[in-house]
């Protein structure tokens, strides 16, 4: 698999350029999803790329929950280190989850 090779901006920059041109790859989000998980307690700084792949998955309509439960995890106890594009995209993402459960 190739998705290992990509740093974790690389995947997150992937993921938004999907988003952007409304590619929706299930398969390959899934994929994507699996890999942030295997990897996520070596993500250096998870606070500037979990949003990025989060607003994708949003904006691409494909739902995750375990990767949405992990990643909360992960940016809760750095809240304060989000830029703040990451905290307007948690934002907007976050009542998505509400409706769908």
């Amino acid at each position: 698999q190739t998705l290992d090779k990509f740093t974790p901006q690389g995947l997150a920059n992937v993921c938004s350029g999907l988003a952007l041109c409304d590619y929706r790859d299930v398969s390959f989000m899934a994929a994507v999803s699996a890999e942030v998980l295997q990897r996520k307690r070596y993500l250096r700084k998870p606070w500037v790329d979990l949003p990025e792949i989060i607003w994708a998955f949003a904006k691409l309509r494909i739902h995750d929950d375990e990767l949405m439960s992990k990643s909360v995890d992960l940016l809760y106890p750095n809240i304060c280190k989000i830029p703040p594009w990451g905290l307007c995209v948690l934002a907007w993402r976050l009542p998505q989850l509400e409706d769908n459960g």
